[in-house]
Formats: C-alpha cells, structure tokens, sequence
C-alpha cells in the first residue's frame, strides 16, 4: 500500500505526499528550474500562483481561496533530501472520465538525477491511481527526452500520439495563393457542425479518447465577429476560418485564432482520405493572411498523425521547436 511511507510527514528525506500548505513555493522552483524551455505565458502565471499561494497558503485554505488553476497541484508526491525537495510528481483525475487520470510535472533536481526518485515517484503515483480505482493513466514526455522515455516504457506507458509545436519567426510578403478550383470560402455559422465533424473524422479515437474533440471549439458565432472586429481596430490579426468543400461536405478547413500571447495560431484540419492534396494551400492562405494584418510571427501545434500537415507548415518557414509525445497505461484492477 501506498501509505507504508508516504504517511510520514516529518521525515527529513524520501518520499511524501504533497503538503499544500508549505510544498508549493519550493515544487514553483523545481518545475521552473526543470521545464524552462517548455513553460508559456500561462505555465509562467500558475508558477506565480504557486509561490503566491506557498506565502498566503494557511491564510488561503482559511478562506478557501485556492485559485482554480491550482487545484491540479495539490494531489500528488515529492522526494525530500536533507528538508530539501528535490522531485515532484502531480496525480490529478481526467476531466473527460472517472477512470482515467494524468500524471504530470515529473521532476528532479539536476543533481539528483540518476538516483531512481523518479521511479519512485512514478510508482507512487501509479499506486495511489490504483487505489483510486482509475483503468487509464496518461502523461506527456518530449520525445528528445530519452530517459525519461526509457523510464515510462519500463513502467508499460505507450505513446498514443505526438503533437509537434512549431513556430514562425518571420514572415515575409508573398503573392496571394493560387485558387483551388472551388475556391476557399470562409465558413459561417452554419458549417460549424460540418466543422466539428471534420475534427472527429480527423482524429484518431484512441486520442479523443483522451483529449476529446470540443464542439464549442468549432462555433463561429457574433461573439467572434465582434472579436474580430476588436483586433482589427487594436491592429492585431483577426481570426481566419476558411474551408475547403466537396458540395456540402467539408474536407479540410485552415483556421487562424491568437493564442494566449496574442501570437497567432494555425490550426489545420484535413479529413484523412484527402491527406497531401490541400496541406500547402491552405498554410499559404493562412501566413498570407497574417502578414496582410501586419504580423510577422505565428506558431501551430500539430499532431504527428498528419504527417503531410507538418511538411507543409515546416516548408513554408515554421521551426520545430520541441515534440510532447502522449503516453497511456492501463491499471491493473484489483
């Protein structure tokens, strides 16, 4: 049983569950130090709301005002030597399935590497899934990180599938691309469920089954106009939506929206059967259109299932910058 060690809160060295109370400035720091390169502006703002709440923690859980971003930080485990926390591990339940949780912030210092704490981490938390009654586990890795892969793999994780981030720095002016033969129309609020679909279609089920395709996502209605409208007037790029059809039936869409930096973003959908035909068209359109709104940069995340996606997007400009790959585990039932 998981409790045979991790009960013990006044060890100075081993494992522990998290103390929310007096844990997260000390975690903040780990994961910082750990996960620089991977960290965005959002990653960056729940690091400040760790430290914020490792000050104010009592004074918080009197009042019960934990931030709702935070909640995912405070189940889990860390490995202490000499009073000091050297390594992490956050268990959290899937939002989309009672039986499936995620496993993530895997760290340890530098310096400790090498020592097994993040096997032992892993374990506990594996064994405190089990407990909980969950089927399915998952967690994300780079796949530049060939230990820690060796580690999940030994485990029994298997990747699902991978998402390539990439980004363009420099966007230069260019002719507006050719045509397709039926034009590129922008879609309406009418297509979104065509939309939606597409993205089911797209997707492979063993990754909605983890990260499930949202229909609201895919809804183009007067709020986003009105949005666009504003960035137009900001002089920032508004959003792009167009679609490739085969009567009233969509077969790729290229969407452009701004992401938390207010960079914007390509998003590219294309139904399987009709992989490689319309993949560098619709990058065109897309850098086309940012650049006529005056932006000079734009990043994509894109899966590893379209290959012929990422060939277009690094074609035209884009830079990997890393690659997460998905990784899931069934539990034993007991």
């Amino acid at each position: 049983m998981t409790s045979f060690a991790v009960q013990r809160r006044r060890e100075l060295s081993g494992l522990r569950p998290v103390d929310p109370l007096r844990d997260m400035d000390a975690i903040a720091d780990l994961i910082q130090a750990s996960f620089s390169d991977d960290l965005d502006q959002s990653g960056y703002a729940m690091l400040r709301e760790m430290r914020t709440m490792g000050r104010l923690g009592a004074f918080l859980w009197y009042l019960g005002g934990w931030g709702s971003s935070l909640h995912a930080m405070l189940s889990g485990f860390v490995w202490v030597e000499a009073g000091r926390i050297v390594g992490n591990v956050t268990v959290t339940p899937s939002p989309h399935a009672p039986d499936r949780w995620i496993i993530s912030n895997v760290a340890v210092a530098h310096e400790y590497r090498g020592r097994g704490i993040a096997r032992s981490l892993m374990n506990a938390a594996l064994e405190m899934i089990a407990e909980a009654g969950g089927r399915i586990v998952t967690l994300q890795v780079r796949d530049d990180n060939p230990v820690a892969r060796h580690i999940y793999e030994t485990l029994g994780f298997r990747v699902v599938c991978g998402t390539v981030y990439l980004h363009h720095d420099q966007i230069l002016p260019a002719e507006a691309p050719r045509p397709l033969s039926d034009g590129l129309p922008h879609l309406t609020g009418v297509d979104a469920e065509s939309a939606y679909r597409l993205a089911r279609l797209a997707t492979p089920s063993a990754v909605q089954a983890e990260w499930p395709v949202q229909r609201g996502c895919y809804r183009f209605g007067l709020e986003q106009l009105l949005l666009d409208q504003l960035c137009k007037l900001l002089g920032k790029v508004p959003s792009l939506r167009l679609a490739v059809k085969d009567a009233d039936t969509l077969r790729a869409v290229v969407l452009v929206r701004s992401n938390c930096r207010n960079v914007p973003q390509v998003e590219m959908i294309v139904h399987p059967d009709e992989r490689g035909r319309f993949e560098q068209q619709l990058v065109a359109y897309a850098l086309h259109h940012i650049y006529r709104w005056r932006g000079h940069e734009a990043v994509a995340h894109h899966p590893t299932y379209h290959p012929e996606g990422i060939a277009a997007l690094t074609a035209a400009g884009f830079r990997v910058k890393r690659t997460l790959l998905l990784m899931a585990r069934e539990i034993s039932v007991r």
